[in-house]
Order: C-alpha cells, then sequence, then structure tokens
C-alpha cells in the first residue's frame, strides 16, 4: 500500500510498524469508564496491548539493524541478543520489583471520610500520634476531594 503513495518499501514496513502499536493508556483509560478493566477481558486485552508494543519495538529494531549500516548476520544478532537481555532483565525485575508495591499499599492508613468537620477531627487525632506534620520528617497527611466512590458501601 505505501508504495501507492510513493514510499519505499523500507519507508512503508517502518509506517506500519508505527501504525501497528498499541496506546496502552488510551486503552487502559477507556477499559476504566467501561468498567471492565479488572475484568478477565479488561487484562486480557492490555495484556495483548502490551505484548504488541514489546512486538512492535522489537520488529522495529530489527528492521533498523537490517537497513543500517554493517547490517550483516553478526550485528543482526548482536541487536537481538541485547534485545533478549533487556527482555530478560525486565521480566526479572518486574517479578521481583512490581508485586511488592500492591502489599505496601495495602498497609498504608487510608481513611474515608464523608464530611469536612470529619476530616479536621482525622488530621488532629493523626497530628496527636506523629507531632506536628509540618515539621520535617514527621509524615505526610493529605485530603483528596472525592466526587464519587463505588465499592466502600456494605450492606
Amino acid at each position: 500500500m505505501s508504495l501507492l503513495f510513493g514510499f519505499s518499501l523500507l519507508e512503508g514496513t517502518l509506517i506500519g510498524l508505527m501504525l501497528a502499536a498499541t496506546s496502552v493508556s488510551i486503552s487502559a483509560q477507556t477499559m476504566i469508564e467501561l468498567g471492565v478493566l479488572r475484568s478477565r477481558v479488561g487484562v486480557a486485552l492490555l495484556g495483548a496491548a502490551v505484548v504488541d508494543d514489546i512486538l512492535v519495538i522489537l520488529l522495529v529494531s530489527v528492521t533498523s539493524a537490517l537497513t543500517g549500516e554493517g547490517s550483516n548476520f553478526w550485528h543482526i544478532l548482536w541487536v537481538l541478543a541485547r534485545m533478549l537481555l533487556f527482555l530478560g532483565i525486565a521480566i526479572w525485575m518486574g517479578a521481583r520489583v512490581i508485586p511488592r508495591p500492591p502489599v505496601r499499599v495495602e498497609r498504608l492508613p487510608i481513611t474515608v471520610v464523608r464530611d469536612e468537620e470529619t476530616v479536621e477531627r482525622v488530621i488532629a487525632a493523626t497530628q496527636e500520634v506523629t507531632g506536628d506534620l509540618n515539621l520535617h520528617h514527621t509524615g505526610i497527611l493529605f485530603v483528596v476531594p472525592v466526587t464519587r466512590v463505588l465499592g466502600l458501601e456494605r450492606k
């Protein structure tokens, strides 16, 4: 198709690869708005989008190696080895690092209050325990106005 628009085969291949990349952030936001991000379908779609993006990066690298200077067998093999090494390190780091933050977040003292008076009481009670939060190395407390919350009501 790219040849019809005056592009070379290489240019068309690179354009096609760039258009094949999925915008994971847009996909995730759309799934959040539809309420399916944490469903089996949402997780599968997001996983497929990430794999798609990784494959595009690999193919762009291989295409670049094939067309660049010194595009011999050993150069291409070296590019592939570096990509596999990077992916291996990324997967290893992901397995070691990613599972830990959710555990830490679950231990955070998060409180949901519904009115301004209760917010002030929570701040006062917290400062009784921690001391003045305006002092350095005392702690962090922040108030976020939330306009909508789902899943907190107990029946």
